[in-house]
C-alpha cells in the first residue's frame, strides 16, 4: 500500500493534473547494456533538484555574470518529465530534452506542445555519445546566447559507467565554463569526480532511502 501511495503521489498526480503522459514506462531494445529502460523521475525529487540548483546558479555563479543565460537539458530524458518542471519554473532560457528512442521523443515533444510558453523547449533525438550530435548541439547553444550561458545537465542514472564518461567528455570539451550535473540515483558518482566536479547538494534522506529519492548535485 505504501508503494501504491508512493506512486500516485510522485507519479499519477503529475500527469493527472497536467493532462500529459510522462508515466508510461517503456522497456526497449537497447544496443549497449549500459543503456537504462525509460521510467518517470519521482515529482518531488525532481522539483527539489532543479529549485536547489537554482538557488546555486543564483548564488554562485549569475551574481557575477549578469549576462548569462540558464540553459537546461535532460539527458535520456524519456517523456519529458524534469523538462516540463523546468518549463514550469519560468526560470530557464532554453529547455532540452535528448533521447535516443523516437517514441519517447515524439511523445515528450507532444507533452511540451500542450503546455503555455512551450517555445523554449526542444525534444532531440539524439545518442548522448555521438560526438558529432553533441558537439553540433552546444555549438548552436553558444551561437545562439553569444558564448554566455551555464548549462543545467540532468540526468536520472539512463546509462552505465562509460556512457557516463563519454558524455561528460563531450560536456566538457564543448560546452560552456559552468555546468551544473544534477544526478539523481547517482550510482557513478566517482565517474564525475574524475572530471573535477564538485558536491554543491545532495539529498538529506538516509543511505538506505529507496534509489528514487536519492540524489547529488555538482558543479564545474
Amino acid at each position: 500500500m505504501r508503494m501504491v501511495f508512493t506512486i500516485l503521489i510522485q507519479i499519477d498526480i503529475f500527469d493527472f493534473v497536467r493532462k500529459v503522459d510522462t508515466r508510461t514506462i517503456k522497456k526497449p531494445q537497447m544496443n549497449s547494456s549500459e543503456y537504462m529502460w525509460y521510467s518517470p523521475v519521482y515529482t518531488t525529487v525532481a522539483k527539489e533538484m532543479i529549485w536547489f540548483s537554482i538557488d546555486f546558479y543564483n548564488s554562485a555563479i549569475k551574481y557575477s555574470a549578469t549576462q548569462d543565460k540558464p540553459v537546461f537539458m535532460d539527458l535520456g530524458g524519456g517523456l519529458g518529465k524534469p523538462s516540463l518542471i523546468a518549463l514550469e519554473s519560468q526560470f530557464f532560457s532554453k529547455i532540452i530534452n535528448l533521447e535516443i528512442d523516437k517514441d519517447l521523443a515524439d511523445g515528450a515533444k507532444t507533452n511540451f506542445n500542450s503546455r503555455k510558453k512551450c517555445g523554449i523547449a526542444e525534444s532531440i533525438i539524439a545518442n548522448v555519445e555521438d560526438k558529432k550530435a553533441i558537439s553540433q548541439l552546444l555549438r548552436s547553444i553558444e551561437r545562439e546566447f553569444d558564448s554566455s550561458y551555464t548549462l543545467f545537465v540532468f540526468n536520472k542514472n539512463s546509462y552505465g559507467p562509460n556512457v557516463l564518461k563519454k558524455t561528460l567528455e563531450l560536456l566538457v570539451q564543448y560546452g560552456p565554463k559552468h555546468i551544473l550535473f544534477l544526478y539523481q540515483n547517482p550510482v557513478h558518482s566517482n565517474v564525475l569526480k574524475t572530471f573535477s566536479f564538485r558536491v554543491f547538494g545532495e539529498d538529506s534522506r538516509p543511505s538506505n532511502s529507496h534509489k528514487n529519492f536519492k540524489y547529488c548535485l555538482y558543479w564545474k
